[in-house]
């Protein structure tokens, strides 16, 4: 499936003029919306949400967003925040940790056969023979 660049574009401007995203409900907290308020911020728009799992992972202290129990007063708050501390924040996010804490679990798939998981042998279809 091909994506057509003037789409894109179009999609990527529309989500830059958001003023901010606002998560509705305190439920709304947890996995679901990590990835969508990491996108958010890297678009440099700040996050309003309340301080439950999720925003705090996201949104944490950093000048990102504002985490609070008045949804209202978050927002509110949240609009005088620099995009440029939002878009700051995102870009804390990277795969590099999140890949070498998945191959520092790895671990043999049989008895007896201990490969040392190093730079070299980081390519997944190389650990085993």
């Amino acid at each position: 499936m091909q994506r057509d660049p003037a789409v894109l574009r179009a999609w990527t401007q529309a989500a830059q003029a958001l003023d901010e995203p606002v998560a509705p409900a305190a439920a709304s907290g947890g996995l679901r919306y990590r990835s969508v308020w990491i996108s958010d911020l890297h678009l440099g728009t700040p996050v309003a949400a309340y301080p439950v799992p999720g925003p705090l992972d996201v949104v944490g202290t950093s000048a990102g967003g504002v985490l609070h129990e008045d949804l209202r007063q978050a927002a509110l708050a949240a609009l005088s925040l620099p995009r440029e501390q939002a878009r700051a924040r995102a870009l804390q996010f990277d795969w590099a940790p999140v890949c070498d804490q998945f191959v520092g679990f790895l671990v043999a798939a049989r008895r007896g056969s201990v490969i040392a998981v190093t730079k070299p042998t980081q390519k997944l279809h190389k650990l085993l023979s």
